[in-house]
């Protein structure tokens, strides 16, 4: 039998979370390392993620799409 791939589970970011994720964003699209620790542990995640979710902001922010944060809501879901 083939065996099946191990698939993460999606973090599903609050509000709140995606406001902040958003405004420090906003603050500095690239934060380094202290400051992507210091974001995860306000949020509650790990620093991986906080670097993936930030990574894929850009991508969405230059179709400055009507409502960022709920189109973002789609992509945090994915991180």
């Amino acid at each position: 039998m083939a065996s099946r791939k191990f698939r993460k589970e999606r973090t599903v970011y609050s509000k709140e979370q995606q406001h902040l994720l958003q405004k420090h964003f906003d603050e500095c699209q690239y934060p380094n390392e202290k400051k992507r620790k210091a974001l995860a542990l306000l949020i509650g995640v790990t620093e991986y993620k906080i670097q993936v979710c930030l990574s894929l902001f850009p991508l969405f922010n230059t179709k400055r799409v009507s409502s960022s944060i709920n189109y973002l809501n789609s992509v945090l879901l994915k991180c």
